[in-house]
Protein backbone atom coordinates (compact mmCIF):
# COMPACT_ATOMS: atom_id res chain seq x y z
CA UNK A 1 0.00 0.00 0.00
CA UNK A 2 2.94 2.19 0.42
CA UNK A 3 4.72 1.63 -2.56
CA UNK A 4 1.30 2.94 -4.51
CA UNK A 5 0.99 6.55 -2.32
CA UNK A 6 4.91 6.77 -3.56
CA UNK A 7 7.04 6.09 -0.36
CA UNK A 8 6.58 6.06 3.49
CA UNK A 9 6.71 10.19 3.46
CA UNK A 10 4.41 10.47 0.68
CA UNK A 11 1.79 8.07 2.73
CA UNK A 12 2.14 10.47 5.93
CA UNK A 13 2.01 13.68 3.56
CA UNK A 14 -1.28 12.57 2.31
CA UNK A 15 -2.45 11.09 5.57
CA UNK A 16 -1.93 14.66 7.07
CA UNK A 17 -3.49 16.80 4.56
CA UNK A 18 -6.46 14.59 4.74
CA UNK A 19 -6.49 14.97 8.06
CA UNK A 20 -6.03 18.47 8.40
CA UNK A 21 -8.74 19.14 5.60
CA UNK A 22 -11.25 16.98 7.68
CA UNK A 23 -10.63 18.94 11.19
CA UNK A 24 -10.85 22.15 9.15
CA UNK A 25 -14.14 21.30 7.74
CA UNK A 26 -15.76 20.27 11.36
CA UNK A 27 -14.16 23.60 12.44
CA UNK A 28 -16.27 26.14 9.86
CA UNK A 29 -19.02 23.59 9.94
CA UNK A 30 -19.02 23.99 14.32
CA UNK A 31 -18.62 28.04 13.69
CA UNK A 32 -21.20 28.01 11.34
CA UNK A 33 -23.80 26.53 13.67
CA UNK A 34 -22.30 28.38 16.14
CA UNK A 35 -23.34 32.03 14.63
CA UNK A 36 -27.02 30.53 15.08
CA UNK A 37 -27.46 29.25 18.56
CA UNK A 38 -31.48 28.07 17.73
CA UNK A 39 -29.96 26.15 14.84
CA UNK A 40 -27.35 24.58 17.06
CA UNK A 41 -29.57 23.57 20.05
CA UNK A 42 -31.67 21.80 17.74
CA UNK A 43 -29.15 19.85 16.34
CA UNK A 44 -27.70 18.76 19.97
CA UNK A 45 -31.13 18.46 20.88
CA UNK A 46 -32.50 16.44 17.87
CA UNK A 47 -34.67 19.10 17.08
CA UNK A 48 -37.05 22.15 17.70
CA UNK A 49 -38.67 22.27 21.54
CA UNK A 50 -42.80 21.63 21.18
CA UNK A 51 -45.00 23.61 23.55
CA UNK A 52 -47.53 21.24 25.40
CA UNK A 53 -49.84 21.88 22.44
CA UNK A 54 -47.08 20.57 19.90
CA UNK A 55 -46.22 24.11 18.35
CA UNK A 56 -42.84 25.45 18.39
CA UNK A 57 -41.72 27.45 20.57
CA UNK A 58 -39.71 30.66 20.08
CA UNK A 59 -39.56 30.85 16.04
CA UNK A 60 -38.22 27.46 15.88
CA UNK A 61 -39.28 25.98 12.45
CA UNK A 62 -41.91 23.00 12.99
Amino acid sequence: MVSLLGGFQSARALHFAGMAVIVGFLIVHVALALLVPKTFWAMIAGGPRLSSRGRAKRGHAA
